[in-house]
């Protein structure tokens, strides 16, 4: 019987180890579950305070950013990723011969529901 030398034993015994090493973890995943998608991005805000915001947004903000709120004289308002203290603040104060500042003539409640009509437009 011929012996096999300590140094070839070795290195069979690693590539053995290696191919098991890179062999089981794809075997282990393809049973293994596949994760859940994130859901969507979706507003926080309750429904009723987005129809709100709606309905405050077509009676004063409309005629310039259009129904839709896609843009018209004013800016398109989809995809304008502001935090809500931000947008807040554009309503109440408006931009200098831009936008009209709508915090007198809207109440508080009216305004945060604007808000969160915008934000429920953000994708």
């Amino acid at each position: 019987m011929k012996t096999i030398p300590l140094t070839t034993m070795f290195t069979i015994t690693m590539m053995v180890v290696a191919v098991i090493a890179f062999i089981t973890p794809s075997q282990a995943r393809k049973g293994a579950a596949k994760p859940e998608a994130p859901p969507a991005a979706k507003s926080a805000a309750p429904d009723a305070l987005v129809a709100r915001g709606h309905e405050v947004f077509l009676a004063n903000c409309a005629a310039c950013h259009g129904a839709d709120a896609g843009g018209d004289d004013g800016p398109n308002l989809h995809h304008k990723n502001l935090p809500d203290t931000a947008i807040a603040q554009d309503v109440a104060n408006g931009f200098a011969g831009e936008m009209p500042a709508f915090g007198g003539k809207l109440n508080a409640p009216d305004r945060k529901a604007v808000v969160a009509y915008v934000r429920s437009l953000q994708k």
